[in-house]
C-alpha cells in the first residue's frame, strides 16, 4: 500500500529533484542565505534541520550522513565545526524563512532563507 507516501515533487524525476534539494542544501550551509520560491525552501528546510540537528554532535555516522547529501568535505566540514555548536543550544528552528518582492522576471514568489 502507499499510504503517506505523498511528496512535493516539485515538477521533476526524483534524481533530479535529489540533485536540486542537495544543491540548495550546498549553497545554504556555504552562504548561509539563499533566495529560492516557497515549494523549494518547504523541501529545503526538512532535510536542512535534521542535518543541523546531526551536527550538533560531532561523530562518524552523522558526518558520512551529511557527506551523503552535501558531497562537499568543505562544506561538511563548516556544518559540523561552527553552525552545529553554534546552534548547540537550540531545540529546534535553526532556519528562518521571509517572504520577500516577487522575481522580476516572472513575478514568481520568493522566500528568503537564513540560518540563525
Amino acid at each position: 500500500m502507499r499510504h503517506r507516501k505523498k511528496k512535493n515533487r516539485l515538477n521533476r524525476p526524483k534524481g533530479s529533484r535529489k540533485a536540486l534539494v542537495c544543491n540548495l542544501l550546498k549553497s545554504l550551509f556555504q552562504y548561509e542565505r539563499i533566495k529560492t520560491t516557497p515549494p523549494r525552501a518547504r523541501e529545503l528546510l526538512k532535510i536542512a534541520e535534521h542535518l543541523i540537528s546531526l551536527a550538533k554532535e560531532d561523530n562518524l555516522s552523522s558526518r558520512h550522513y551529511a557527506f551523503s547529501y552535501l558531497q562537499d568535505k568543505g562544506i561538511v566540514t563548516k556544518l559540523f565545526k561552527i553552525i552545529g555548536p553554534r546552534n548547540k543550544e537550540r531545540k529546534g528552528g535553526y532556519i528562518r524563512t521571509y517572504k520577500i518582492a516577487p522575481r522580476s522576471g516572472d513575478a514568481a514568489p520568493l522566500v528568503l532563507v537564513q540560518l540563525l
